[in-house]
């Protein structure tokens, strides 16, 4: 089969937590879209996420693999995972819970 991108466009709030600190820290003013582009499909997915502000700034860009990146859903809307890479964790509160499970299909699209 083709190698195709799978785009997923949800809104969200965006959150961190930096390793040294303690608590969420809000990033996003407000509910913001969350894109997500495959960059590799098959046994091992790698995902790209990011999110701008509504003045396009760049609020993150972070990867998920499949296998390596646990996703963890703290509640039926928000979803959370470390980031090596920029030694945090990012936090993702959707709206609706069915928003939080698209995000999981969407990253895990290659279960």
């Amino acid at each position: 089969s083709a190698t195709q991108n799978v785009n997923c466009r949800l809104w969200a709030e965006v959150f961190r937590v930096q390793d040294n600190e303690q608590g969420w820290e809000r990033v996003s003013d407000d509910v913001v879209p969350i894109n997500i582009t495959c960059l590799n499909e098959g046994p091992t997915g790698c995902y790209q996420v990011t999110a701008y502000s509504r003045n396009a700034l760049k609020l993150f860009e972070a990867r998920i693999s499949y296998p390596g990146t646990p996703v963890y859903q703290a509640n039926e809307c928000f979803v959370h995972w470390k980031d090596l890479a920029q030694n945090c964790d990012w936090g993702l509160n959707f709206t609706a819970p069915l928003d939080a499970r698209r995000f999981r299909d969407c990253c895990y699209s290659v279960i």
